[in-house]
């Protein structure tokens, strides 16, 4: 349920607030013997590196660091994203999502309504019917649009939702079906969470992506205690541990597809292993 569009444009207006939040983050789980640096003396008013610190590993000036971390209008080289990630010693994931919140350019324009099920092209939604193999197609918003019998025999029935709720994240982390249905719940939810963060935050000023995080903080503790730890993760396919509802526990390879027509959706389909042979039942 959770491959996000990885290559949709950003906003015109990429929030600098996402890139500072996402450095204090990072800067908040190092300490100084983490990168040789010393402790140095005194109490530390953070948990983790400081700013000066940060600016010494990546060679760059205090003031010029600060600027970046605060928001303010400046153009950060490559040169200087590149240093400021191996200060931080960034993954390579983290790397690429720097980069994506320093120098988001595009000009993708997100729609303040959620898009309707009648905008996936009818072809796709008669192929997605058709299939044998569970497939869904969703926005990068995560609104489940449409949907087969497959995906409603593994899954559940995705139309007896309230429409607001028909949201991967909003049947991952708000209904108890996700957590009986994925036998790896939390390590399944939180690889969820760090791929949507990835979309998220170069789109934070988009209305309808706030409102569902703001719901999701208030009614899911997990989800509130893991957006603040501000993990993000790229697009790959994996596998999935699922508990069928006959009580068979099956991996299922997935793959997410770009529509070509309108790249804010992606259709995914769900493989069974072995042609779902069982891994283990209760």
């Amino acid at each position: 349920m959770d491959d996000f569009t990885p290559d949709l444009p950003a906003l015109a207006a990429a929030p600098r607030n996402e890139l500072g939040e996402f450095l204090r983050s990072r800067r908040g789980q190092l300490r100084p013997q983490d990168v040789g640096l010393p402790e140095g003396g005194g109490r530390r008013r953070t948990a983790g590196l400081r700013r000066e610190e940060v600016a010494q590993l990546a060679n760059i000036s205090i003031d010029w660091y600060v600027r970046i971390e605060q928001g303010r209008d400046v153009r950060p080289s490559v040169a200087t994203i590149e240093a400021i990630a191996r200060a931080l010693m960034l993954s390579p994931d983290e790397r690429a999502h720097m980069r994506g919140l320093a120098r988001a350019e595009s000009a993708f324009t997100a729609s303040a309504e959620r898009p309707a099920a009648e905008a996936v092209p009818d072809v796709l939604r008669r192929a997605v019917a058709g299939m044998v193999l569970p497939a869904h197609v969703r926005s990068y918003r995560t609104e489940l649009l449409c949907w087969n019998e497959a995906t409603t025999q593994l899954f559940m029935d995705f139309g007896t939702m309230p429409p607001e709720d028909r949201n991967s994240l909003v049947y991952m982390f708000l209904y108890a079906n996700a957590r009986e249905r994925f036998v790896e719940w939390e390590n399944e939810a939180r690889r969820m969470l760090a791929k949507f963060r990835a979309v998220y935050d170069p789109h934070a000023d988009d209305p309808v992506l706030a409102a569902l995080v703001e719901r999701l903080r208030t009614d899911s503790r997990e989800f509130d205690t893991w957006w603040r730890q501000h993990e993000v993760r790229a697009q790959r396919a994996e596998h999935k541990l699922i508990r069928t509802p006959g009580g068979k526990i099956v991996r299922y390879d997935y793959i997410g597809l770009p529509v070509m027509e309108d790249p804010r959706l992606r259709m995914v389909l769900y493989v069974p292993v072995e042609d779902g042979t069982q891994v283990l039942s209760r």
